[in-house]
């Protein structure tokens, strides 16, 4: 007959396989990347760890910040993923939401090309885009999706890039972008 105290260890040990199980399904929110303003969340692929913040400038923006995260640097599987926080301050009050939306794609929807296509991700009016740029031999392409925050007058830009095409819309992509919640 066994007794109670060696029950218990196997116990704990399922409890804390189950808890960890959950956390991996996205039972927490201990993967998503928040904004030290608190003002959104998105979930970088891999975790938050890794993720660099340095000042952004755009020529139609205050200033921001610029969150980012990449992968195989030095191979043709490169991808990166960021976040750019802009302060629009009164810049584009007077502007309808989607020139408002257009403005953070910076010219690039009149590019040959390039797909706009309008999206809502959680609930948030976007412009979600595509481009391939090539420069000499190398080919980049470039997914863009832009929310526009009314109430703090920031724009936010999530940037993939990737040496290829289909790394844009691989779940991956698609995960992080689907991630990213404004909050207030």
């Amino acid at each position: 007959m066994r007794s109670k105290n060696s029950i218990l260890p196997v116990a704990a040990i399922l409890i804390a396989f189950s808890l960890g199980c959950s956390m991996l399904r996205g039972g927490g929110d201990s993967s998503a990347f928040n904004d030290p303003g608190g003002k959104f969340t998105v979930v970088f692929p891999g975790g938050p760890g890794g993720v660099e913040t340095e000042k952004s400038e755009a020529k139609f923006a205050l200033g921001g910040n610029t969150y980012a995260k990449s992968f195989d640097n030095r191979s043709d599987n490169y991808r990166s993923y960021e976040v750019q926080a802009l302060d629009m301050g009164s810049s584009v009050t007077s502007k309808e939401r989607r020139e408002v939306l257009k403005v953070g794609l910076n010219g690039w929807d009149d590019e040959p090309g390039t797909v706009v296509k309008d999206a809502t991700i959680n609930g948030q009016q976007a412009l979600d885009s595509v481009r391939s740029v090539e420069i000499g031999p190398a080919k980049m392409t470039f997914r863009e999706v832009v929310f526009w925050s009314e109430k703090d007058k920031k724009m936010y830009i999530l940037q993939i890039a990737a040496t290829r095409e289909e790394n844009v819309s691989a779940k991956e992509a698609n995960d992080f972008v689907e991630s990213f919640k404004l909050h207030g």
